[in-house]
């Protein structure tokens, strides 16, 4: 029985030790993927940003704001954080993984809109995936995303059922208190956070849900903590669809439009002061 029993255990590490390596393997080969929600994670895992201002929020911040134009304007070192089908439990997680390899930024512009706090939505995991194998990710995205000790612990297990979804494509929390956790992680680092509300198509803007109450809690946090919030949801080509790919998106055209008046807004208000 003795003998058995130290022959299970040896298998039984000489199996973790496998399937551990090809774990960091099948990591490292999906770190390389151009699928592109990995990407994101892998220019915020590997470089050394040092942003003046970092933008955060979902796919309409990661398609509407242009740093290049905002740079441009401000003489700024602007760098976009935004990632599609973010919360703000995930901007919480990016925003952490960005001061583990980088200074605090000077300012952080949130972008808010009726869909960051909306439970019931699928996350796209497999963005997370390849990177569990490093110390600063893991630290800055475990404590707000939830992964099952299955997925945390057991080697490959993350990956069954998931090889074409992680080379193609697709993926709640409390998010109310991801978003207070945020605010006060960034007024820790000394930094300042101004709130605006991008551009939304006139037909997208008939179909949101609970637009009033929505304004209300935003305005309610702008107010308790004295954030500046900068509303451009209604804007001018709000009706024109050759500025949008979809009701929810701008185009590059539409980006670069609406990132010019915002970098002359944040000059005229005198938020950068």
């Amino acid at each position: 029985m003795r003998q058995f029993l130290l022959k299970a255990f040896v298998f039984f590490v000489a199996g973790w030790v496998i399937f551990s390596g090809l774990d960091r393997m099948l990591s490292g080969c999906f770190q390389k993927t151009n699928y592109k929600a990995i990407e994101y994670w892998s220019y915020l895992v590997k470089e050394g940003i040092d942003a003046d201002m970092v933008f955060l929020g979902s796919s309409r911040v990661l398609n509407h704001f242009a740093p290049y134009v905002l740079d441009s304007v401000l003489s700024l070192n602007s760098y976009n954080l935004g990632i599609a089908g973010a919360h703000f439990d995930d901007m919480l997680a990016r925003y952490r993984l960005y001061r583990e390899k980088n200074k605090p930024p000077k300012v952080v512009l949130i972008g808010i809109d009726y869909f960051s706090l909306l439970d019931g939505v699928d996350r796209d995991k497999y963005q997370f995936y390849p990177w569990f194998h490093d110390r600063s990710f893991r630290k800055a995205v475990f404590r707000v995303t939830r992964f099952s000790l299955q997925e945390r612990f057991l080697p490959l297990f993350r990956y069954n059922g998931v090889w074409m979804q992680v080379i193609s494509g697709r993926g709640d929390w409390s998010l109310e208190n991801a978003f207070r956790e945020l605010l006060d992680l960034i007024a820790s680092d000394g930094a300042k956070t101004i709130f605006v509300q991008p551009p939304l198509h006139e037909s997208a803007l008939r179909k949101r849900r609970n637009p009033v109450e929505m304004k209300e809690y935003y305005d309610s946090v702008s107010l308790s903590r004295g954030i500046a919030i900068i509303d451009h949801e209604h804007f001018s080509f709000s009706g024109d669809t050759s500025f949008f790919v979809d009701a929810l998106h701008m185009n590059r055209c539409g980006a670069e439009v609406f990132t010019d008046s915002l970098a002359h807004d944040l000059m005229r208000l005198g938020l950068l002061n």
